[in-house]
């Protein structure tokens, strides 16, 4: 239980970055840059350790598809947090675990259930009771851009989450981590290549807040190893993404003072809701 408490922990503490660096005003695609580029060397470090370093083609392929995923996703995510909502930006980035469910059942031909339809009817009801009307013109179409990133975000997170799912269907669970160190390297990547196009590089503040994330990330993934030898992963990564997502909440709308509509309330229901009937279908 003690692995357990310390990966939520780990969890939280890297979703609260998110939130500080929007405080601080860095610059999305600065703060990703040094958080990619340390999970990089993190996850090298672990590696090393932990696992041992080894070198499969698949791997290295589907590594560089989640790399691009996750390029994708903590970006949209990182613009999603400064147009609002943290809180609820969160909890639907949760809801990617949905994505590596649609690929086990349409791919692998998995047997769904009857919650499986019943947490997919909940997750496009979750996004039409987040979507704010709005009186005028802009916040409709800030509105718009919302939610057009929050699903961008949490499909591209969905992406990255399937690697895992396809490694083990290729009998190479045993390099599960190697494929986390190959996701972090693209990432990292791609986002050098385009902040050098740019010309904006990271200052003290995108150091420190992303190197922290790095930690963070790499904490992460050795809490989540242990945790998986007491725990099985069909429980464990619902009941995680559960609770980071209730608890993001709360603190949004406590610490932060973020208020949410009656229907933004339903739909944090309707979204963990969706979670856990989807941890059913497993």
């Amino acid at each position: 239980m003690i692995f357990f408490l310390l990966l939520v922990f780990s969890n939280l503490s890297l979703n609260i970055l998110y939130k500080v660096s929007e405080r601080f005003g860095c610059k999305p695609l600065k703060i990703a840059l040094v958080q990619f580029a340390s999970a990089t060397l993190f996850s090298v470090i672990y590696i090393y350790f932990v696992e041992g370093f080894g070198f499969n083609l698949y791997v290295l392929l589907i590594g560089a598809i989640g790399g691009i995923a996750t390029y994708g996703a903590i970006h949209a995510f990182l613009v999603l947090i400064k147009l609002g909502y943290f809180g609820l930006s969160t909890l639907i980035i949760n809801l990617s675990i949905s994505i590596p469910i649609i690929v086990s059942i349409l791919i692998f031909k998995e047997n769904s259930s009857f919650y499986t339809y019943i947490a997919f009817g909940l997750i496009i009801l979750t996004f039409y009771l987040m979507a704010e009307k709005g009186d005028s013109e802009e916040i409709k179409k800030r509105n718009r851009a919302w939610i057009l990133l929050a699903l961008a975000s949490m499909i591209f997170s969905g992406i990255a989450d399937t690697g895992p799912k396809v490694i083990q269907e290729l009998d190479l669970s045993s390099m599960s981590m190697s494929y986390l160190g190959y996701n972090y390297f693209f990432a990292f990547l791609i986002t050098l290549a385009i902040t050098m196009k740019k010309k904006i590089f990271p200052g003290k503040k995108e150091l420190l807040i992303g190197t922290s994330m790095g930690i963070s990330i790499l904490f992460g993934m050795f809490f989540m190893v242990m945790t998986l030898r007491i725990i099985p992963g069909t429980i464990l990564y619902p009941l995680n993404k559960t609770l980071i997502s209730v608890i993001i909440v709360l603190i949004s709308f406590f610490i932060w003072k973020e208020r949410l509509r009656p229907k933004q309330v339903f739909g944090v229901f309707t979204a963990i809701c969706s979670v856990i009937l989807l941890s059913l279908s497993l």
